[in-house]
């Protein structure tokens, strides 16, 4: 296994699912990776916003019809508006799918005939590098079918109140779902909207911060993602922020956040691997369910600032909590 499938997913509509989806493909893309991003959400935001929906529309090929038809993917792609990365478009047609499997044995496993045709996953890392998945915000058949082919799942929320109610139990509700899939693993909470000068907010982000304390195997990314106005511009514009072009301090932490992801799923994709190949050597074991990642030296501090460049210039050789500052002018 060589290919990450990260999922994106939150109950709380609003927290950055999409734009940390696109924004986290587009980095990777720039990196030279081979990327694809499935929009598993009726709204198709993601697949608007990195320039696949005329393709989409164009062609009629939708990530829906090939759920409905349990058909390979590679019949179904398009492309986006960036190099590197391309789409399973979204749709309200996948409602329609997901009512087709509704009640049956295979409604959490709707995804898996798709992405891996022939049971195998040889097609799909022949093609892609990581795969990204943006859902909608509800855990219901089609999240659990997401995480039933998924390696790592990411949980976006903002410092609030709302945002953070109920993440306890979203957590422990995709859990249940790695007993269909052993490999799920949390990869982390990514903190988003940061605003350092909110009392609030800063309060808020201790509580997130010790979850870690609180349930087991839960991670918090060490990167924070800072309020700005390019968020806001770049989703209207149907553009990712690096296309955009407008905060660096935005860009900055996206960049910093891909490297902390990647380093995460490789990781992760070591333990599985070494797993399986015990396993295959001793017919005996059985791969027991991977719950934690073992820390990753994740334990230095920066600031990323105004003058920094794009790719995040505060970085050494360890990765880094990542402080960044509210933007003030755009």
């Amino acid at each position: 296994m060589k290919t990450p499938i990260i999922l994106l997913t939150n109950e709380k509509g609003g927290v950055g699912k999409t734009t940390t989806a696109v924004n986290l493909a587009s980095e990777f893309a720039q990196r030279g990776r081979k990327v694809l991003l499935i929009d598993a959400d009726f709204q198709a935001n993601a697949t608007n916003q990195i320039g696949a929906g005329e393709r989409a529309a164009g062609s009629g090929k939708y990530f829906a019809k090939a759920v409905a038809e349990q058909a390979p993917f590679m019949n179904y792609v398009v492309e986006s508006n960036i190099p590197n990365i391309q789409v399973l478009a979204g749709s309200q047609e996948l409602k329609n799918a997901y009512r087709q499997f509704a009640g049956k044995p295979r409604e959490t496993h709707m995804f898996k005939a798709v992405l891996f045709p022939d049971d195998s996953r040889a097609e799909l890392e022949s093609r892609y590098d990581i795969v990204i998945i943006d859902t909608h915000p509800i855990v219901d058949q089609i999240v659990l079918s997401a995480g039933a082919i998924a390696t790592g799942y990411i949980v976006p929320v903002f410092p609030e109140g709302p945002s953070v109610d109920g993440l306890t139990w979203l957590i422990r509700e995709i859990k249940e779902a790695g007993f269909q899939n052993p490999h799920l693993t949390l990869y982390g909470v990514l903190i988003g909207n940061h605003m350092p000068k909110n009392a609030t907010y800063m309060k808020m982000i201790d509580q997130i911060r010790s979850f870690p304390q609180q349930i087991e195997g839960v991670r918090v990314f060490q990167t924070i993602i800072p309020h700005s106005a390019s968020v806001a511009a770049s989703n209207t514009m149907r553009m990712t922020a690096l296309e955009y072009g407008g905060s660096k301090q935005l860009t900055s932490a996206f960049a910093i956040l891909a490297d902390e992801v990647w380093a995460i799923a490789e990781e992760h994709l070591r333990l599985i691997n070494d797993r399986t190949a015990a396993a295959a050597a001793e017919p005996s074991i059985t791969p027991a369910l991977i719950e934690e990642i073992p820390e990753l030296g994740l334990n230095s501090v920066a600031t990323v600032s105004a003058t920094d460049n794009q790719a995040g210039t505060s970085r050494d050789d360890q990765r880094q909590i990542i402080v960044i500052e509210e933007d003030v002018i755009d």
